[in-house]
Order: C-alpha cells, then sequence, then structure tokens
C-alpha cells in the first residue's frame, strides 16, 4: 500500500474482508429474526428462545453502521478513477436495477407469505402475483406501503439509501476535492477522538429527535459520509490503527453497558433510573464506537489480501440481495409442510437448507452474463462495446425507479 502525500493509494485488502464480515453478521441477523421471540417480522416461528435476543443485541446497534461504514470508504476510491457524469451512470445502474428486479422478483414471496400468516392471503402464488401486478384490490388493502402500490424494498431499504446518498457525495466530491477542503479533511482524519466525539452527539441527537424509519436513515448517512470523506486520508487509518486497542476496549464497555441495559431496562416494568443513564449511554457509545472499532482491529491485524475473501467479496453483493426472501421461504416451506418437526430441528435444518439453497443460486448468478447485472455483479464480455450496451440499458430500466425514489 503506498501513499502520496495525504491519501492512501491503491487496495485496502480489510475493506475486503471487512465487507464479507458486514454482509455475514447481517445475513445471521435475518435468518434469526424469525425465531427471535417477540420481535416484529415478515414471517415468524414462534419459539421462546430468549436467549436469541441477548446474542442479537449485541450485534444490533451497530451492523447497519458498520455496513455504510464501508460503503462509504469504498465510494470514495471508486470516484477517484473516473468521471463524476461516469460514477452517476455507473452508480444508478450497480445499484437500482439490482433494487428494481429485487422487488419485482425477489420480495413478493415474503408479501405472500407474510400475508399468509396473517390470514389475508386467500390466493395461490401464481394468483397473488397476477394480483400484485395487474389487480391491486381489496386483497391488498392493509399492505399498500411501498415505493409502489404494495410493492415495497424490505430488506432492500439499503440499496435505494445508498442509491440517494451515493449521490449526494458524488456531487459534492468536487467540493470535498478543493486544496481547502483537502486540508480540512487532512486535519480532522488526525483527531480519532474528535471524529467519535462528533459521531456520538449525531447519533444522541437522532436517537433523541427522529423516530422510526428516519432514524436508521440518519444514523446510515452519518457513518456513510464519515466513510466517503476519511476514508482515503492516510492519517485516519494511523490513528484507528494506533488507538485500535483502546477503541476495543470501549466497544467492549459498550457491549456491556448494551447487556445490562436490554436485562435491566428495556425488559423491566420499573427500571432503576441510574442502571437507565448508565444503559442508554452505553447504546449510543456502541453505536459509536463499534463500526471504527471492528474496521479498526481488521485493519491493524487482518490487512493481508487472501483468494478466498476476494472471491468471497464478489458475491457478497447478490448474498444481499436474496439471502431475506430464502431464509423466509425455507422457514415457511418447512412449516407448511413438516408442522410437526421440533423446534431446534426447524432451525437447523432451515440453516442448512439456506446455506445450500444461496450457494447454488449465487454460483448460478456467477456464471450467467444474464444474471450477473441484475444482482449487481460486472459482466464479463469479450466486447467492450456489448458491455456498454448492457450497461446502458440497466441504466434505462432503472430511471423509472430512480424517479419514483427521488420524487
Amino acid at each position: 500500500m503506498n501513499t502520496t502525500k495525504n491519501f492512501v493509494e491503491g487496495r485496502i485488502p480489510a475493506i475486503d474482508t471487512l465487507r464479507v464480515v458486514a454482509i455475514a453478521v447481517l445475513v445471521m441477523f435475518h435468518h434469526a429474526m424469525i425465531y427471535v421471540p417477540d420481535w416484529g417480522f415478515h414471517y415468524k416461528v414462534e419459539t421462546e428462545w430468549v436467549f436469541l435476543q441477548n446474542l442479537m443485541v449485541v450485534t444490533s446497534p451497530w451492523r447497519m453502521g458498520l455496513l455504510w461504514l464501508i460503503s462509504g470508504i469504498a465510494l470514495s476510491f471508486m470516484i477517484t478513477k473516473i468521471s463524476i457524469p461516469y460514477a452517476l451512470l455507473k452508480r444508478t445502474s450497480q445499484l437500482l436495477f439490482p433494487l428494481l428486479i429485487g422487488v419485482l422478483l425477489i420480495v413478493p414471496p415474503q408479501l405472500y407469505i407474510e400475508m399468509s400468516q396473517a390470514s389475508e392471503m386467500p390466493l395461490s402464488y401464481s394468483e397473488f402475483t397476477y394480483a400484485l401486478f395487474f389487480q391491486q384490490g381489496e386483497t391488498f388493502r392493509n399492505f399498500t406501503a411501498g415505493i409502489w402500490p404494495s410493492i415495497d424494498v424490505n430488506h432492500l431499504w439499503f440499496l435505494r439509501s445508498l442509491w440517494q446518498y451515493s449521490l449526494l457525495a458524488i456531487l459534492i466530491s468536487p467540493l470535498l476535492a478543493t486544496t481547502i477542503g483537502k486540508r480540512i479533511l487532512a486535519a480532522i482524519a488526525k483527531k480519532i477522538w474528535l471524529i467519535l466525539l462528533a459521531i456520538f452527539v449525531l447519533a444522541l441527537f437522532i436517537q433523541e429527535a427522529f423516530s422510526g424509519d428516519l432514524v436508521r436513515e440518519s444514523y446510515g448517512l452519518v457513518w456513510f459520509f464519515v466513510g466517503f470523506s476519511l476514508g482515503r486520508y492516510i492519517n485516519f487509518w494511523n490513528q484507528i490503527s494506533e488507538h485500535v486497542k483502546v477503541l476495543i476496549s470501549l466497544a467492549v464497555l459498550s457491549l456491556i453497558a448494551v447487556q445490562i441495559g436490554f436485562l435491566f431496562v428495556w425488559k423491566s416494568e420499573n427500571p432503576n433510573e441510574f442502571i437507565k443513564v448508565i444503559a442508554e449511554f452505553g447504546y449510543i457509545l456502541n453505536r459509536a464506537v463499534v463500526p471504527i472499532a471492528i474496521v479498526a482491529t481488521v485493519y491493524k491485524w487482518f490487512n493481508h489480501a487472501k483468494p478466498q475473501i476476494t472471491r468471497l467479496n464478489t458475491l457478497v453483493f447478490p448474498l444481499y440481495i436474496i439471502h431475506q426472501s430464502v431464509s423466509i421461504v425455507v422457514a415457511f416451506l418447512l412449516s407448511s409442510y413438516a408442522p410437526e418437526i421440533p423446534l431446534f430441528q426447524h432451525f437447523l435444518l432451515s440453516t442448512l437448507f439456506v446455506l445450500m439453497l444461496c450457494f447454488s443460486i449465487l454460483i448460478a448468478i456467477e456464471r450467467s452474463n444474464v444474471l450477473r447485472p441484475a444482482f449487481g455483479m460486472p459482466v464479463s464480455l469479450r466486447s467492450q462495446r456489448l458491455e456498454q450496451c448492457v450497461q446502458a440499458f440497466t441504466f434505462c430500466c432503472s430511471v423509472p425507479i430512480g424517479l419514483e425514489i427521488l420524487f
């Protein structure tokens, strides 16, 4: 890894590792959501596995923050190699075409299963599909939210927001690339504790001032722009590497505070006020520190290129798109065709089938130039002109959903 003045030049292998880790955590979290008690999801298998809540609380505050931070860093490196117009075109094709395919083909099974469990689905799946696209009516009266009538993004909300934030970041990138902009960011990159304090204050403000989806969207925006604005500065990487042990210590303390809060505050009818303050402070600290602590850890000790990670890194995007639908469909079919199966066996079998099915689908996507652009993977064609035609086609297909998102 070479540096020129303030900037990192070339790839940072740790980013590939971090991307794999972030998606793996997300996939496991969503699969566990099917079985965890009391927490709403598109499909539920009734259990009393409260221990799952304790395990999932470990990742719940920060898992999306890590993904946003990595995404911002990755974009900061990407736009240094291409023009702004091409960056806008490429990012739109790369994110919105898979989102379009996702909301039309990948997400609908989740809606069908959700409505079936709510006893609001009198149709077969083929009849449901026809009604969803061509015959909106009373069937979907309680399921009208979405970017189009009854068609929502579900877990693909991240792609929608990532595209919006990417447009903004690309458009302001010339401002950040000015001499003054570089000097300011280079100076900020040296102040890791100032950065963390700013993130903490913003996370606290977001938690107190906003509600619902606006909390996750705003929290993601903060982490995305931290990664985008500072990710190429060598000072940033030097700082987190130098202070990695302190960052890990703060992360562990915040995780302990979150567990205390979960056990003695959020699950208690009459929580102790002092413990409540500690828990709330720990929760915000967790959201502010853990993503950078994880990035610092991987950068410090695992910043080495590995063929296995490189291969897995190419598959995380399509895995992100398909994983939730695969988990929900598998769990639903197991419950439908083997209703007497013990819960633990249900969990083990569904996990095994999800892994096998995701692996098979990913291999099929990887080997097909027809499927690759639909799942965010670049096509590999002999003709550059043909590749340009594919990109133009995916961009044109993405325009309607892009306009719907913006307006």
